[in-house]
């Protein structure tokens, strides 16, 4: 597949999933039939408020960001143009993956052109270029596409989360992308317990199923064993009890439930020596008596 191909086949899957991150505004994507693509923001009036322009040479291995503006003031410092260049990076990264291209030996390349260039606090830096000439006012900054998008990611990630809570911002409050780390906690908890409660469920149909069968036994010896026995109970109470041991680092609230889990297991595991203990004793009681029995009878027969 060519890099054509790829732009025409691919983009509106890739708007669909990132339209999900803002509210009230929409992204589009621009081709100009040769490499330069053009991500863009779109507010509700359907005006352009930020864009970045790029381009990739797959015979060279070179994505260019040839421009990167947000045009209005008022969307300023809501970390917009990290964003599209994190939007940009995905983009080819996507596409090396179908081709099967490593994003190791892909460069990103710029110049900076910016206010900020040669600055602490710089948007290309926080991305995770490096200028190629560090002694020197050169604009030119590079670095490989799989460092740079692990870098970009990580710092929208860690900085989108307080960005969020400002007054003005186009971006989705409600996005689990976009959750703080209690927010994260509780609902990856709740997804938790849920499992848990589908597990007891499966659990009580099983012991329902088992009722029924028991009621419904016919009388001969080879149809009276149960459908669940004690050790398929210890089953059950096994795949819980790895569920929330798996949980119980991660949410503290979690490990009463596990402690009491175990010790049903425990409980459970002793009524079912109990019982096999309490079975054979039977059973050698039964061949007792009756050995007993046959020697009274044969003493009796000899007298």
């Amino acid at each position: 597949m060519n890099y054509s191909e790829y732009v025409h086949t691919y983009s509106e899957s890739f708007i669909s999933k990132y339209n999900d991150f803002i509210v009230n505004h929409y992204i589009k994507i621009e081709y100009d039939g040769d490499t330069i693509v053009s991500i863009k923001i779109i507010n509700s009036a359907h005006q352009c408020i930020a864009y970045n322009q790029f381009a990739f040479d797959i015979e060279d291995k070179d994505l260019y960001i040839l421009s990167l503006y947000v045009l209005d003031d008022r969307y300023k410092g809501q970390l917009i143009g990290t964003f599209l260049i994190l939007l940009s990076l995905e983009y080819v990264y996507q596409y090396t993956n179908i081709i099967q291209l490593s994003a190791m030996s892909i460069k990103v390349k710029l110049d900076d052109m910016s206010d900020s260039a040669r600055k602490i606090k710089n948007i290309y830096r926080f991305a995770g270029l490096h200028y190629e000439e560090r002694d020197s006012i050169s604009p030119e900054m590079l670095s490989s596409l799989i460092h740079t998008i692990r870098i970009c990611d990580y710092y929208f990630k860690s900085k989108i989360k307080s960005k969020i809570n400002i007054t003005q911002t186009i971006f989705n409050r409600n996005n689990n992308f976009f959750l703080g780390g209690a927010e994260k906690n509780l609902q990856l908890m709740t997804e938790s317990i849920n499992k848990i409660n589908s597990m007891q469920d499966i659990y009580n149909k099983a012991n329902i199923y088992k009722k029924t069968k028991t009621k419904t036994k016919t009388k001969t010896k080879k149809f009276e064993t149960k459908v669940y026995d004690i050790d398929t109970e210890i089953k059950q109470y096994y795949i819980i009890y790895n569920l929330l041991k798996q949980l119980k680092n991660k949410f503290s609230v979690l490990q009463f439930i596990f402690s009491k889990t175990r010790s049903q297991i425990r409980t459970l595991r002793s009524s079912s020596t109990t019982k096999r203990s309490s079975s054979k004793a039977k059973s050698l009681n039964n061949i007792r008596t009756k050995n007993s029995s046959n020697s009274n009878k044969i003493r009796k027969n000899t007298i």
